[in-house]
């Protein structure tokens, strides 16, 4: 693996890591409700490793590495699953990292999927989170393909809404609904609400405030 490589997959793992203790009740067999992550707690990891084969397809397209974490801090490998898409790989897009966000990989409320972006192939994945494996529900564009409207590299959600930023150009946001079995619905009916965020350079990462009374 690149140095390059290796330093966007680090960013991601961070990013995910920060998860971790939301996804308890895999390993734990009940869920926390507590604002506050217990890490004394047995946990999971989940890390994109934002990988791209097109060019060479005897290698892994986009992946999540997915670890069960001890209460000790202990890491043991579950499997790497794919995602159904391509990352962006090394690239130089964002100063050697190739992916240039803290959010690609994000956990839902209840703990049962994964969303991740897959910059490279420009879709959102859905995957349920099973206590052996990652299994993929679903996998939609983000976009029409048009030049703001590529490389995902960016999710957050509240509640059930799902908001994808697509960091080319001077970007877009395309927003989902969540379904309880894990299928994406764009808001409102297709083509979706994409909508422009006219930086003024690329933009990076996405949140969602809730609205004040």
């Amino acid at each position: 693996m690149s140095k390059s490589s290796s330093r966007g997959m680090v960013r991601t793992a961070l990013a995910a890591a920060a998860l971790v203790p939301f996804a308890a009740v895999f390993a734990g067999g009940t869920a926390s409700a507590a604002p506050v992550p217990d890490w004394s707690r047995p946990g999971s990891v989940f890390v994109g490793t934002n990988h791209n084969n097109s060019s060479d397809p005897s290698q892994p397209g986009n992946q999540v590495a997915y670890y069960h974490r001890a209460a000790d801090g202990k890491l043991t490998l579950v499997g790497t699953f794919a995602t159904g898409g391509q990352g962006s790989g090394p690239g130089q897009r964002f100063a050697g990292d190739g992916l240039g966000s803290g959010n690609s990989v994000r956990l839902t409320a209840d703990h049962r999927f994964l969303l991740v972006t897959n910059a490279g192939s420009n879709t959102l994945s859905v995957l349920r989170i099973l206590p052996d494996r990652l299994q993929v529900v679903d996998v939609v564009p983000t976009g029409d393909g048009s030049a703001s409207q590529r490389f995902p590299n960016s999710v957050t959600l509240h509640g059930n809404v799902v908001y994808v930023l697509n960091a080319s150009g001077q970007g877009s946001i395309t927003g989902f609904r969540l379904g309880f079995d894990g299928r994406l619905t764009p808001i409102p009916a297709p083509p979706g609400s994409c909508r422009p965020t006219r930086a003024a350079s690329p933009p990076t990462r996405s949140r969602t405030r809730p609205r004040s009374p």
